[in-house]
């Protein structure tokens, strides 16, 4: 048997497991064979994420953007400089940093 150190939630489930104790977060030491950490440690882990995926779908929005920028340029609807004076109004991005 060994003593952990467990972090709770605000509902008082496990939400942290630890060998030595976390001042202010995890100062409960229970055994480490404890029916709490016992449903920590066999609770559901998240599908992994797709990162390459998402990367793409960025891209693919990214692209979906310059193009439609383009086209209300080419249309004289809009001018680069006043996309890019919105673009830095509303904190978005950085004008210097978009190219």
């Amino acid at each position: 048997m060994t003593i952990v150190y467990v972090q709770r939630g605000v509902g008082g489930a496990i939400i942290g497991v630890f060998g030595v104790a976390q001042p202010g977060y995890a100062d409960e030491a229970i055994d480490d064979d404890h029916a709490d950490v016992a449903v920590f440690r066999n609770r559901p882990q998240p599908e992994p994420r797709n990162l390459a995926a998402e990367v793409d779908a960025l891209k693919a929005q990214i692209a979906r953007t310059e193009a439609a920028e383009a086209v209300l340029i080419e249309k004289a609807i809009v001018t680069k400089g006043e996309i890019d004076a919105k673009a830095a109004e509303v904190g978005e991005i950085s004008v210097d940093a978009k190219k």
